[in-house]
């Protein structure tokens, strides 16, 4: 039986869709396919008996999240596996240089990298911009399927598709700007965030981050710099109670967004549990 592995990270539930839609299709077809989220304990770094590796994850001012970074440099392939990275992104062509980067770093491991691609999802960055409305993300969602169907085929069929780079729309200094920006502001944007007085103090945030970023101290809820900027405190709260750089954002006026079936049972599935 053929083998599939395929690792990621996501925040607010996108990049998960996408690794399930593509599980479905091979198991369906009698592969044996392996979903591991990158923040679980028990993921692999060394990759053996697997025809295929897949890695997958959300656009971050048009690159991939530092932890993806860090995560696919402590990959140790076995022996040289055929692979593909899927972006996610809020717009068009809004993928940046997160798949070159990442097809970089999987080359440098000995990745065969084959398949590329960049999939629309509704975008969830509530500080500066505005999350879609429920029935206008359901209606993003639903055309998403279409880039996932054509890369699943592309694997399927085992014919090379790399998704070429697009400049953003942005233009080119605004978007180095935007990438470089965030690439060495990352670390000091988690001191924006901050909970107003419909705080309820039910511990979600805390329990449900994903890389363990926020704590409770002296009855008052705090970030630190492992911060992701993933953006589920932001989206999942369900009292609306934080915001992030709000004079500049008006977050706590925004939508908010959290991929429908993207529960804390499920949350807990991938990211705690031990396989």
């Amino acid at each position: 039986m053929k083998k599939i592995l395929i690792q990621y990270f996501s925040g607010t539930g996108n990049s998960l869709y996408v690794c399930e839609n593509i599980s479905e299709y091979f198991s369906s077809k009698n592969y044996s396919v392996k979903i591991e989220c990158i923040v679980n304990e028990a993921v692999s770094y060394c990759i053996e008996d697997v025809e295929c590796f897949g890695i997958v994850f959300p656009v971050y001012a048009l690159d991939m999240p530092r932890i993806i970074r860090k995560h696919l440099k402590l990959l140790k392939p076995q022996q040289k596996i055929s692979a593909f990275a899927i972006a996610t992104m809020g717009a068009p062509d809004e993928e940046g240089w997160s798949l070159e980067n990442a097809v970089k770093l999987l080359q440098k491991k000995n990745f065969d990298v084959k398949w590329t691609e960049a999939v629309v999802m509704p975008i969830n960055w509530v500080a500066f911009s505005d999350p879609p409305e429920m029935t206008e993300a359901e209606q993003i969602i639903l055309k998403s399927k279409a880039s996932i169907m054509g890369i699943i085929k592309s694997i399927a069929e085992n014919r090379i598709s790399r998704k070429h780079f697009v400049m953003p729309r942005y233009g080119r200094l605004n978007s180095v700007m935007m990438y470089y920006g965030f690439k060495f502001g990352c670390k000091y944007l988690w001191k924006g965030f901050k909970t107003t007085d419909n705080c309820i103090l039910c511990g979600k945030c805390i329990n449900l981050c994903p890389v363990n970023a926020i704590q409770l101290k002296k009855k008052k809820i705090i970030w630190t710099d492992k911060c992701e900027q993933c953006m589920r405190c932001m989206n999942i709260c369900p009292e609306r109670a934080i915001i992030q750089y709000d004079v500049i954002g008006k977050g706590s006026k925004k939508n908010r967004y959290i991929f429908p079936e993207f529960i804390p049972e499920k949350i807990q599935k991938y990211e705690k549990s031990t396989y």
